[in-house]
Order: C-alpha cells, then sequence, then structure tokens
C-alpha cells in the first residue's frame, strides 16, 4: 500500500498532461536555460518516453515491472536451489538481453546495482509491481467521483487528495491492504486498470 501512494502520485498524477499544463511554465522560469526552447507537449513526451535501460531506479513505467520480473525469477531460482550465487551475473544479462534487448556492459549495472540481496531483503521486489498494480486499481477507482474527475482534469488535488485521506490514510495499519482496497471496492487480483493506463499513456 506505501509503494501504491508513491508511485500514484508521481507516475498517474506526476506525469499527466493536466498537472504538467499547469506546472510547465513555472518549472521552465525556473530552468531557462535548460528548458527555455522546450514546449509542454515536447516535455510531457520526454518524461513518458519508454525508453530500456539497465538501471532499474531510472526505468521508464512499461519497463519498471520487467526490471522487477527478472528480480524475482532469480530470487526464485536461488530460493528454489537452480542458481548458484555465482550464476547470477549471467542469468541477469540473459534477462536484459531477452526482456529489454541490451547488452550489459558489466555487473555494477547489473545485479550489484541493488542493495536488497546484500541486506537479506528477499521477496521485497514483488512489492513494487505490487503497488503499480494498486496505484493502477485505486486511481482508477477515485478518479470515478465527479469531484476527483473534475479535479484532476484541471489540475486541482484537493478533491483526489481528501478522498485518499478517507479511503486510506487515515486506516493506515488499522486494516489490512485487502480491507482497504475492498473498502474502496478497487479489487484485489484486477491488473486492466495498470494495463489500460499502459496503453493510454503510451501507445502514441
Amino acid at each position: 500500500m506505501h509503494e501504491s501512494q508513491s508511485r500514484l502520485i508521481e507516475n498517474h498524477v506526476g506525469r499527466s498532461a493536466p498537472f504538467w499544463a499547469r506546472h510547465f511554465g513555472r518549472l521552465r522560469d525556473t530552468f531557462p536555460d535548460q528548458l527555455g526552447d522546450v514546449g509542454v507537449d515536447e516535455w510531457l513526451a520526454a518524461i513518458n518516453g519508454v525508453r530500456p535501460g539497465f538501471i532499474r531506479i531510472e526505468a521508464d513505467e512499461p519497463t519498471d515491472d520487467l526490471h522487477i520480473m527478472l528480480r524475482v525469477r532469480i530470487e526464485m531460482a536461488l530460493l528454489d536451489g537452480s542458481l548458484a550465487v555465482a550464476d547470477i551475473p549471467a542469468m541477469w544479462a540473459d534477462g536484459i538481453r531477452q526482456d529489454l534487448g541490451l547488452d550489459l556492459p558489466d555487473d555494477a549495472r547489473g545485479c550489484l546495482q541493488d542493495v536488497h540481496w546484500s541486506q537479506n531483503y528477499f521477496g521485497a521486489f514483488p512489492t513494487y509491481t505490487i503497488g503499480n498494480l494498486t496505484a493502477a486499481r485505486l486511481f482508477a477507482r477515485l478518479r470515478e467521483d465527479k469531484a476527483v474527475a473534475s479535479g484532476l482534469a484541471r489540475a486541482d488535488y484537493a478533491p483526489l487528495r481528501a478522498a485518499l485521506e478517507r479511503a486510506l490514510w487515515t486506516h493506515v495499519r488499522s486494516r489490512s491492504r485487502a480491507e482497504m482496497l475492498d473498502a474502496t471496492a478497487a479489487g484485489m487480483d484486477d491488473v486492466d486498470a495498470d494495463l489500460s493506463h499502459l496503453r493510454e499513456r503510451f501507445a502514441a
């Protein structure tokens, strides 16, 4: 749930056209040397571009989950004993080539880029994708509210904030993820909202 909130604001709000229609002028004024000759449509295309890369935390929305799935495949193979630690770099390089079409130049941009395994955080990576899926379901459900939808269209985020506060933030640890999703009717296992969001944002 924690990850879903950051991803909802970062991706569904912060990369949206209404947000930048309202705020791009201020950004351009702050960085005139870098953005003086850039228009809002060009900016939106740049921040929503699909450019496969080696580093997960720099990944665009569509390839972010591919990075995560590679790590999950490696974790599962380590835990079931079918992969030796020494073979992680090769499996990583093969996965990057297969999933993203890139040839990995070194392990620093491969299996050594994350701190999770060195800190014994096994099983943590799926939470990022679960957060992405949950954010999409929540956002789709909340914008069915006319006040939220109207606010989003004009880059007024007070109605969204109020809806999130009512549905989630006031409950935090007093409700499970399942209970909060049930209360918002967002559904637990529906991936359609995330796929619809990705198609709408990136098909063009």
